[in-house]
């Protein structure tokens, strides 16, 4: 037995060694999670304006163009179970938090990201920010080994290009990234399209989970004297007009239920008519002067708003 185990080991050691560097190599690789993780903490201390939401956020929401400091913590595909849990894990470092920008997409609040083929990114959360989604275990493997987490044809494809790779390449220092492949096609077939894949994420214990959320991440807020501001992000007419009224008024129900309870403010801008397709990279996310455009309003309609209402309460 002795010998067989000692043959077994020789046998598998370069197979070890073999996937040892390619798990290294994996992790040597910058990708979102990482990033967003390391600019927030190093930034922590001086952010005044902390946006939140997934991928209409980070790539419409320039902090450039605010009056205050601010940082986009915003990721793709981001559910507000994550921006809950980074915000508040977070908020004591945070010591000149004055606002933040909660964005609500049209499916955010029936929408988790452990779903279809987004759940992957639940173990990104997990390996890099260190927040569990419920379902995800201890033991699960995924969360500790790179090459499942990006699959084990990308990871391949990694190693072949010797790990020169740079997942955030458009990312800038306040978590800003503009998408940088080519502009899609607008128009209604894909804006209906778009919305005929979000409808099948709708599901309603995801709603009642949300809403707990936000009510946590209110309450803390508020707690601390930090000015929440619930908004959606602009959308393309050919966007728009396929989402269902009864979901926008269900939207505008909950969110102006929660800004009455803590006394806070909502912003729809999913149908501002500022906006045209020129504004826009595809049928829902903003190019990049788009973004710039956004970002102004922001400012302009609810940060500088806020200075003012600080400095009018000043002695």
């Amino acid at each position: 037995m002795k010998k067989f185990l000692t043959r077994l080991f020789i046998f598998l050691l370069p197979v070890i060694l073999v996937i040892g560097l390619w798990e290294y190599g994996l992790g040597k690789i910058p990708n979102s999670y990482t990033l967003k993780r390391e600019q927030l903490e190093a930034q922590a201390p001086k952010i005044e304006v902390l946006v939140l939401g997934g991928s209409y956020s980070l790539r419409g929401i320039n902090p450039d163009y605010f009056s205050m400091r601010g940082y986009n913590v915003a990721n793709v595909e981001q559910s507000l179970y994550y921006d809950t849990r980074i915000t508040l894990k977070y908020l004591d470092k945070m010591t000149s938090l004055k606002v933040v920008l909660i964005a609500i997409s049209y499916h955010g609040l029936w929408w988790q990201v452990n779903e279809g083929q987004e759940g992957f990114r639940d173990y990104f959360y997990a390996d890099y920010w260190d927040i569990w989604y419920p379902t995800i275990k201890c033991y699960d493997i995924n969360v500790y080994s790179k090459i499942l987490q990006y699959s084990n044809d990308r990871a391949f494809q990694f190693a072949l290009n010797g790990f020169k790779a740079n997942l955030v390449a458009e990312y800038q220092d306040n978590g800003w990234a503009p998408k940088m492949r080519s502009p899609a096609p607008i128009n209604d077939s894909i804006g209906n399209a778009t919305m005929a894949f979000h409808k099948n994420s709708f599901k309603k214990e995801n709603l009642d989970n949300n809403i707990k959320d936000l009510n946590n991440l209110l309450s803390a807020l508020k707690a601390r004297n930090i000015t929440p501001v619930l908004l959606s992000t602009p959308v393309t007419s050919c966007n728009y007009k396929f989402m269902e009224p009864s979901r926008l008024k269900s939207i505008d129900s909950v969110i102006s239920g929660l800004c009455k309870t803590y006394n806070c403010k909502w912003y729809d801008y999913h149908n501002d008519a500022r906006f045209t397709n020129d504004d826009f990279k595809d049928v829902a996310h903003l190019n990049k002067d788009g973004a710039t455009k956004f970002s102004k309003i922001i400012d302009e309609e609810i940060l500088k708003k806020y200075n003012s209402t600080q400095v009018s309460k000043q002695p």
